[in-house]
């Protein structure tokens, strides 16, 4: 869901997807989470040009709201919409509708001839036709939940399907627009006297053998760098990925360092971690 965050036209998409179930099924909980789909994408982009918020805009608690509504009637539209014929279809006929077949057929009319002489001679045979009608109702019931169930998987795949084709270019755009690695986690532990042994964990989701993140370095906060690590290939597979540094020696005097990541091309950025030295 964060992606539509950085690219609010994906919503139109889900807006179309529910559109065309509405058209297909006329579902009234389709066409209502196709006006909210719509709602929410203009209501996202308006945030993402600054109109409805200045600054960086971090923290959206909204969201938390609004994706949980979003997902509530997603899901209603898609069941109601499984459920719902098409216009115009006319309605099966139920299961009372069937003629009661026990008691008409040759067979039965022989059967409970031949069992006139016993007193349970007719409750029996109405026992064993109500065991076939209710039979027939379950049956009926069973197969319009099988029907159900298979056009909502076919609405789930094509609902997914849509998303998945409409947001994997942005997230490829997004990810080759990155400039820097980011430091995802650091983890370090002392190794010897002032010196320490460090776990990097750095993400780089735009790695090629052209461009990649290359290094990372422990620093101070005055810019002073103790330790670095080069990096010799790309790591396209195996991201984020994570690598060591060891026996880097800081002063007594330094409690926290930071951790950055360095892109081939434009150097050191990104996201950087502060971390505090144990011991100290």
């Amino acid at each position: 869901m964060a992606v539509l965050i950085s690219y609010p036209w994906l919503a139109l998409v889900a807006g179309g997807a529910f559109l065309g179930a509405w058209r297909w099924r006329r579902a009234r909980s389709a066409a209502i989470a196709c006006v909210l789909w719509l709602l929410y994408g203009g209501y996202e982009y308006l945030i993402h040009a600054r109109v409805l918020c200045s600054g960086e805009c971090n923290i959206r608690v909204d969201l938390l709201v609004i994706y949980l509504l979003l997902l509530v009637v997603s899901l209603v539209a898609l069941w109601n919409t499984a459920r719902a014929r098409p216009p115009g279809a006319r309605a099966q006929p139920g299961p009372a509708a069937r003629p009661v077949i026990p008691l008409t057929t040759t067979a039965n009319r022989l059967t409970l001839h031949m069992l006139t002489e016993t007193p349970f001679a007719i409750e029996y045979a109405r026992a064993f036709a109500q065991a076939r009608l209710a039979a027939s109702i379950y049956d009926h019931r069973r197969v319009g939940r099988d029907i159900t169930m298979k056009r909502l998987s076919e609405l789930l795949a094509v609902f997914a399907l849509a998303l998945g084709v409409a947001s994997g270019p942005a997230c490829g755009a997004d990810a080759a627009a990155q400039k820097h690695p980011d430091v995802v986690s650091a983890k370090v532990r002392p190794s010897g006297t002032d010196t320490f042994d460090f776990d990097v964990t750095v993400s780089s989701p735009y790695d090629t053998p052209q461009r990649y993140a290359d290094a990372f370095r422990v620093s101070g906060k005055d810019g002073s760098v103790y330790g670095e690590r080069e990096l010799l290939h790309d790591h396209a597979n195996e991201q984020p990925f994570t690598r060591d540094l060891h026996g880097v020696r800081i002063p007594r005097a330094v409690r926290v360092v930071v951790v950055q990541a360095r892109d081939r091309k434009f150097g050191y950025g990104g996201r950087s971690l502060e971390v505090a030295l144990p011991g100290r």
